[in-house]
């Protein structure tokens, strides 16, 4: 995830997600709310499994 405090820059990456054991993450969609809350969902790649994650991420 990247983000800017003002909104033009710098960009800076505020969050990274790879779970111990996972081999590679994606995401796949991103949605927010009124108040700046952030949700996004993925997957993640944990040996031959596939694991959809929905990581939410509180407005700052």
């Amino acid at each position: 995830m990247r983000g800017s405090a003002d909104g033009v820059a710098p960009w800076v990456t505020t969050d990274s997600f790879l779970p111990v054991g996972a081999t590679e993450a994606q995401a796949f969609g991103v949605a927010s709310d009124a108040l700046g809350n952030v949700c996004v969902i993925g997957e993640l790649t944990v040996g031959t499994s596939k694991i959809a994650p929905i990581r939410r991420l509180a407005a700052p």
